[in-house]
């Protein structure tokens, strides 16, 4: 980790309707993965954000396995009135494939919605600013309905990073990730502080019924990272 934190760009959101900026704890975030030889951990870690704390995910996953790092809340939240959502990360090295997920419906029905960011150049030597709106978010290729742009950001139950594999090839790396944003104004999720303030260590757990289904999901990741490149050459506004 570099000793010294880059300099905060000067386009710099707002912080108005914040999720988490790992500032006040850790907010809840879990570590699962496939429960073979993938591992994910991950937790908030002092000192290592753009100003502060950052949340740190390092993951070793093996090919066609899986890892999420969640956030789940104890009641649907309402963002309906914002048009999506922004964050800062900064990987270990490029090229890097991770996703950015949203979990919405009831815990009985819960369905998963996903946007795939392929870790640019510049992100490997500082914070990259990531803006995106929620019709950029399709429905997980494992799940009915596969594609389907999402449409319930009245009933968002949970959001994750989640980080997979190119078929039969592993994935290995870390990223951090900071000051998570609701996009479009005056805009404040209904997330109650956590009542320790104090950083856990990163968690390391196996599967359970949050886990992702990568039997059918690692593959359509290809034309995903195809066109990563693209990605990269325009600002979401």
């Amino acid at each position: 980790e570099a000793g010294s934190q880059p300099e905060v760009p000067e386009d710099a959101p707002v912080l108005s309707g914040v999720i988490d900026d790992f500032e006040s704890g850790a907010q809840s975030w879990e570590a699962f993965s496939d429960g073979s030889a993938s591992t994910m951990t991950c937790g908030a870690k002092s000192g290592s954000g753009r100003v502060g704390n950052s949340l740190r995910l390092v993951f070793n996953i093996s090919a066609n396995g899986w890892g999420t790092c969640a956030r789940f809340f104890d009641t649907p939240q309402d963002w309906s009135a914002s048009e999506g959502l922004s964050f800062y990360f900064t990987a270990e090295q490029a090229g890097i494939l991770f996703d950015i997920d949203l979990y919405a419906g009831s815990s009985e029905n819960r369905e998963t919605y996903l946007y795939t960011i392929e870790a640019p150049a510049e992100s490997a030597e500082g914070w990259v600013l990531i803006q995106l709106r929620w019709d950029e978010f399709h429905r997980a290729v494992w799940e009915e309905n596969a594609d389907a742009p999402f449409a319930k950001a009245n009933e968002v139950v949970g959001l994750a990073f989640g980080v997979n594999t190119l078929p039969d090839a592993p994935n290995v790396g870390s990223i951090r990730v900071d000051d998570i944003v609701l996009l479009g104004g005056d805009v404040a999720p209904s997330v109650s502080p956590p009542d320790e303030p104090a950083l856990p260590e990163p968690t390391d757990q196996t599967d359970e019924p949050r886990r992702r289904g990568l039997n059918c999901g690692g593959a359509a990741l290809v034309p995903f990272a195809l066109a990563g490149i693209a990605f990269w050459t325009r600002r979401r506004r």
